[in-house]
């Protein structure tokens, strides 16, 4: 992998974005860019994790920066090219364009809503890879979350009422993200949209239950104590347990003290 040059760069991009009105051109000359500036010596399984389900070229990310920064503007001045770009750069099963595509559909306006959730849904409900969801979450739907929150949340609700675990976690996702990000602090919306959750008793659910609800006992302490106590009567299982148990050391000590006694009588 060479060095990367700054203004050597900025070129190579230049001559790149003079494709951008023809999809497959772009593609077939950023395939070369990307190889380019690969490196083969890294492994992305090195560290434990699976390896990745898309091929990848693992470019350095100052390349990917400049590479989205040079191509923004076009959000703007040329909107429908710029979604066809996007549509193009997601059809290839390969980790920088799905990237690619992940962050510039951010550039574009979340007005009308319609045309960011008929791409991004179908994107993270296809994608396997937890760690590229959470970026669509992130990034792609980050000014919905902050501009239009009601029709973001319309789509936690879809997935919140769902019987289906994948459709389940999807929400939880959502929702946490929503609590890390913004000061959303509606707890009848937020209970409702995790309520199903804790029925389906999952395993998978519990680093975002655990990390949704610290977030919650933060914005109000009195509220998220008195739902855990309506969650643990209505659904005595091992997950609610669990959650209760995980969540002992940040509640009050008179509050600490409760929950355990009422654990130790519902087994």
């Amino acid at each position: 992998m060479p060095a990367i040059q700054l203004a050597r760069l900025r070129l190579e991009i230049a001559d790149l974005i003079q494709h951008f009105e023809y999809p497959d051109r772009f593609i077939k000359n950023m395939d070369v860019l990307l190889e380019f500036y690969s490196d083969r010596t890294r492994r992305p399984s090195q560290k434990g994790k699976p390896p990745p389900s898309l091929k990848t070229y693992n470019i350095p990310q100052p390349m990917f920066r400049q590479i989205v920064l040079e191509l923004s503007p076009f959000a703007y001045n040329e909107t429908e090219a710029f979604l066809v770009l996007i549509d193009r750069c997601w059809q290839e099963s390969v980790l920088e364009y799905r990237k690619l595509a992940i962050h510039l559909i951010a550039q574009v306006s979340p007005t009308p809503a319609d045309r960011i959730l008929e791409r991004v849904r179908p994107w993270i409900e296809e994608t396997i890879e937890e760690d590229i969801i959470q970026e669509m979450f992130e990034v792609s739907l980050a000014p919905m979350r902050e501009k239009l929150t009601s029709e973001y949340l319309d789509l936690l609700k879809d997935w919140s009422r769902s019987d289906d675990n994948d459709q389940q976690l999807l929400g939880l996702m959502g929702l946490s993200t929503l609590l890390r990000t913004n000061s959303f602090d509606n707890f009848p919306v937020i209970f409702k949209l995790i309520e199903k959750s804790f029925e389906l008793e999952k395993k998978k659910f519990r680093p975002y239950h655990l990390e949704i609800f610290k977030h919650l006992v933060r914005l109000s302490n009195q509220e998220t104590v008195h739902y855990l106590k309506e969650i643990l009567f209505k659904y005595p299982n091992k997950e609610t347990r669990w959650l209760i148990r995980n969540l002992l050391n940040i509640f009050l000590p008179e509050q600490q003290d409760e929950f355990k006694n009422i654990l130790r009588n519902n087994r």
